[in-house]
């Protein structure tokens, strides 16, 4: 081969492979998003919801993961929580990844318990002065043994809380630490804030102060006795009310409505704790919200999703009139069974809507879990 095919051929494979680099390089953000559609046959059952990008390694902005609340189990699950030097910790806060998330402490003797469980696998962490233990991870049957949780040096994770007006420092923010486990501290004069037994895991890090908008970062704490420093910044916002109706015109009440930054997807509340209920006129109101186009969405008992038209906020005037308008929802009940033709427990379902791709919005896909006997339900579908 002549000497100017081999370059030729060299500055080819060059120019392939930075395009190749161009097209895998991401964007270092982090979403509760899954894999592309076929989710069930690109999503890894051990991957966490905030960290599944794709095989590109860039986030997926396409598809989003909803969870149901398990079914009601007949599983119990048993552990233990020892100090450093094995001795029993009573008092020891535990927390478990189940849906929603559930909290217990530990007995006197260090024992502790959660019943009414479906087969899967299920994370858990503890808290307590003497320090933390996990993430622990137990896959739960009826023959599995008690967990054991042995304690070791926390992380600890400080906050400084700053604004336009007091760049020093913020006092009486009230901070949330939201992971695995839940931690809420407030400033001090100084404007920080300090959580001193933290599990090892990834957090979202929450300010929340009268006359502002939410402040969000993140903090890692990656092994025992690590030490994570985060700030967050507080801006001004303005009050967003409005109301949720249903598609005759009636008011919605009870229903949950959050928020979603329509031009930057980190600004969401979480249903669960960010969320507000409407009242029995089926108003809603937020306190303060950032500048920008925003969505905002409700559930009820009943209903399938609903959703408002863009909304866009100039955070120095209040916006009211947002209207959620709900349809009534659809049920999908089936069983989940085995060759053999037996109920299969614990079997991951999920739903989303059919006809391939669809264009705009994230296409929102829902999971639940399957009972002891196979069988699964999922409400407030759209029905389509």
């Amino acid at each position: 081969m002549s000497q100017k095919k081999i370059i030729a051929g060299v500055l080819v494979l060059i120019g392939v492979l930075g395009v190749f680099l161009m097209m895998t390089r991401g964007d270092g953000e982090e979403e509760t998003t899954v894999a592309k559609t076929p989710v069930a046959k690109t999503v890894k059952r051990d991957a966490k919801p905030a960290e599944r990008r794709s095989s590109k390694g860039k986030m997926n902005r396409e598809v989003e993961l909803l969870f149901d609340d398990d079914p009601e189990g007949s599983l119990r699950l048993e552990g233990h929580v020892f100090d450093s030097t094995g001795d029993s910790v009573e008092g020891a806060i535990v927390s478990l990844d189940s849906r929603p998330p559930r909290f217990t402490k530990s007995e006197e003797d260090g024992s502790f318990f959660f019943d009414k469980l479906v087969g899967r696998t299920y994370d858990m962490v503890a808290r307590a002065p003497e320090g933390v233990a996990g993430p622990v991870t137990a896959r739960l049957s009826d023959t599995t043994e008690p967990v054991i949780l042995n304690l070791v040096a926390g992380g600890m994770v400080s906050v400084k809380v700053v604004s336009a007006e007091e760049p020093d420092g913020v006092s009486g923010v009230s901070v949330d630490l939201r992971g695995l486990d839940v931690q809420n501290a407030t400033t001090d004069e100084t404007g920080m804030a300090e959580f001193q037994h933290v599990p090892v895991g990834r957090y979202r890090v929450v300010g929340s102060a009268e006359g502002y908008t939410p402040a969000r970062s993140r903090a890692i704490v990656s092994r025992s006795g690590a030490h994570a420093e985060t700030q967050l910044t507080l801006v001004p916002g303005s009050k967003v009310s409005g109301r949720v109706i249903d598609d005759e015109g009636k008011a919605v009440a009870g229903a949950r409505v959050i928020y979603r930054g329509a031009s930057s997807w980190g600004v969401r509340a979480s249903p669960r704790l960010d969320g507000v209920l409407s009242d029995a006129a089926g108003e809603f109101s937020f306190e303060a919200l950032p500048g920008g186009s925003f969505r905002f969405s409700a559930t009820a008992d009943g209903f399938a999703e609903g959703s408002s038209g863009l909304v866009s906020l100039d955070a120095s005037n209040e916006t009211t009139g947002v209207v959620v308008t709900m349809e009534p929802g659809a049920k999908l009940q089936g069983r989940v069974l085995s060759v053999g033709g037996e109920g299969v427990p614990a079997a991951r379902v999920r739903v989303a809507i059919g006809g391939g791709r669809r264009m705009g919005p994230r296409q929102r896909t829902r999971e639940v879990f399957s009972d002891d006997k196979g069988h699964y339900e999922l409400s407030g579908l759209s029905r389509k």
